[in-house]
């Protein structure tokens, strides 16, 4: 095992093997510690500056020790003097133990149960308290409050006049209908202004009094933090993750009890009062067995204002538990690093995430997705098949995986091959044997020609060579390496190929060269050139409208095969670049 200490107190490295001292970023001596001893250099002063260093610290501390110890012999006199005194209330004290415990536990508990009270008269006077936090924008809030009132007025003077404007054409006379038509469209057009009016300005005030509130709140709930003993903050709810976590969202929550969203609720309830005054005015019937229906929205509305308030209360103790876990990891992250603990944490703060958004989407979405589930129930086998088509291709491991980086590399890579007893068949064609204890020998720099009928396996050596398949038993040998051993990236760099049909892309001539170097950007022309001449194909692209700017078409079409070729014996990087 190989041990680095990194050492301020000389003591620990005492025994190391070898000792190297730095300084300014420079190494200036190294050794044991005997050989730089008897060097007498900078590590000798270090050492001789801390053993003086430690034995001034020694006489000090002996000298509290002794005051120490003169205190405490006077106390102990003073101790033995009082005995008699301090071993009576003693025993006062052993015979009262029962009775103190059980009291102590009885005003635990009605301590508890007061908390429980003040908690939830504390919890009744909130709506009061975040006013009372407003107190300086009160006036703000008030013309916000007015201006509410106004809008919300306008929607049951629309349907006034929306029901007045319909009568209109009753109405037989074409000059009176005419008239008529042009003052209620005035009307329509004063309320979309005065409503314009009025909306800005409430949306105003209540946003800026809202936002003051974020500011104090925040400014307050810090200052309270700074306040507190030290035992508070040794309780597990009060971590620091919890109080950041605190800091930073809780105090956006409260402004929509008083901010933009107050003004809307204010808006609602007047056009709710207008609209029961009307109601009540035009038909009182028709108005009660509307009544019936909203009672049921309004008691809807209080019992999902009181689940959501619950399940609020649960995601506040996830969020803190995920804020604390991550100023836990942040701060201590080299820690973290050093045991390589990153997926642990990451993985247990997804987990805290998880389930305050399951909380959160089973009491928010529940109804509406179940509305999308009927909506869309035609479609859900369809998607299903779908699905399970994806994930299957998705989960697949590939049995040679074409972007993995594992493996050898060769350093002097010579090509030489060798095929030790190969036995292949392709995987959509086990019946039929296409290599049986197939058995070549390729020295390195050798040209080999193979020659034979039509699905003898030329094609299919090719491919074993390019590890588009792996041998069913036997070994291919690069260089004396199993090819399944070398990392198959940088093994296919090592190639070039030309097949008998070329595939170019449908892009310009120089494009498709510069190709053959795809670990470069923009590629000089005079390179590209310089591989044209190589290749005997110069000539022929110069004759070319458009010179290497041609384009080739898809596949390479508008190419003949042989130029194809050509062009794709240039895409030989490691021959020509």
């Amino acid at each position: 095992r190989t041990t680095l200490v990194i050492a301020h107190r000389l003591s620990t490295i005492r025994n190391a093997d070898k000792i190297i001292v730095m300084q300014k970023g420079e190494t200036i001596e190294e050794g044991d510690h005997d050989s730089l001893m008897k060097a007498r250099g900078t590590y000798f002063h270090f050492v001789e500056q801390q053993n003086l260093h430690e034995a001034g610290e020694k006489e000090k501390l002996d000298l509290e020790q002794n005051k120490a110890a003169k205190e405490i012999i006077l106390s102990d006199q003073t101790q033995l003097d009082n005995s008699d005194t301090t071993r009576k209330r003693e025993s006062r004290l052993v015979s009262s133990s029962s009775s103190t415990l059980s009291l102590l536990t009885e005003n635990l508990e009605e301590n508890d149960d007061e908390t429980m009270r003040k908690k939830k008269k504390r919890r009744q006077n909130i709506p009061l308290a975040i006013l009372k936090m407003n107190k300086p924008e009160w006036l703000l809030i008030i013309c916000g409050c007015i201006a509410a009132f106004f809008v919300g007025t306008l929607n049951p003077s629309f349907g006034i006049i929306r029901t007045k404007f319909i009568m209109i054409f009753q109405e037989c006379d074409e000059n009176v209908q005419n008239r008529q038509v042009f003052l209620y469209t005035l009307l329509f057009v004063g309320l979309a202004i005065v409503g314009f009016i009025f909306q800005l300005l409430y949306s105003f005030m209540f946003a800026y009094s809202g936002e003051i509130l974020i500011k104090r709140l925040r400014s307050e709930t810090f200052r309270a933090i700074l306040r507190q003993e030290i035992a508070f903050f040794d309780q597990e709810k009060h971590t620091t993750g919890t109080l950041c976590t605190r800091l930073a969202t809780e105090a956006t929550a409260v402004q929509d009890a008083s901010g933009v969203r107050f003004g809307f609720l204010c808006q609602n309830l007047v056009s709710l009062g207008m609209g029961i005054i009307v109601g009540f005015v035009f038909s009182w019937q028709l108005t009660l067995l509307t009544f019936a229906f909203l009672s049921l929205m309004i008691v809807g509305s209080y019992l999902q204002i009181r689940l959501t308030s619950s399940f609020e209360r649960k995601d506040e103790q996830f969020i803190g538990d995920a804020g604390k876990l991550t100023v836990e990891a942040i701060q201590n992250i080299r820690t973290v690093a050093q045991l390589t603990k990153e997926d642990h944490f990451y993985n247990e703060y997804s987990r805290l995430l998880n389930i305050i958004y399951r909380i959160f989407n089973a009491v928010t979405f529940t109804v509406e997705t179940a509305c999308e589930a009927i909506i869309l129930s035609p479609n859900y086998g369809k998607a299903i098949n779908a699905a399970e088509k994806i994930f299957e291709l998705l989960n697949r491991k590939p049995l040679i995986n074409n972007e993995s980086k594992d493996g050898d590399e060769i350093p002097n890579f010579t090509g030489q091959l060798e095929f030790d007893g190969i036995y292949f068949v392709y995987p959509n064609r086990f019946e039929s044997i296409i290599l049986r204890d197939f058995k070549l020998n390729i020295k390195a720099g050798q040209k080999l020609a193979l020659v034979g009928a039509s699905g003898c396996g030329k094609s299919t050596t090719m491919q074993l060579i390019q590890r588009f398949y792996d041998a069913n038993i036997g070994h291919l040998l690069v260089d004396s390496k199993d090819i399944r051993s070398l990392n198959l990236q940088w093994y296919r760099s090592q190639i070039s190929i030309v097949s008998q049909e070329p595939v170019l892309f449908d892009r310009s001539i120089r494009e498709n060269i510069a190709y053959g170097d795809n670990n470069r950007e923009n590629i000089p022309l005079d390179e590209i050139i310089q591989a044209a001449k190589i290749s005997n194909i110069h000539n022929f692209i110069q004759q070319l409208p458009d010179g290497y700017e041609t384009n080739c078409g898809p596949k390479g079409i508008q190419l003949s095969g042989g130029q194809k070729q050509r062009i794709g014996m240039m895409i030989r990087r490691n021959i020509l670049f």
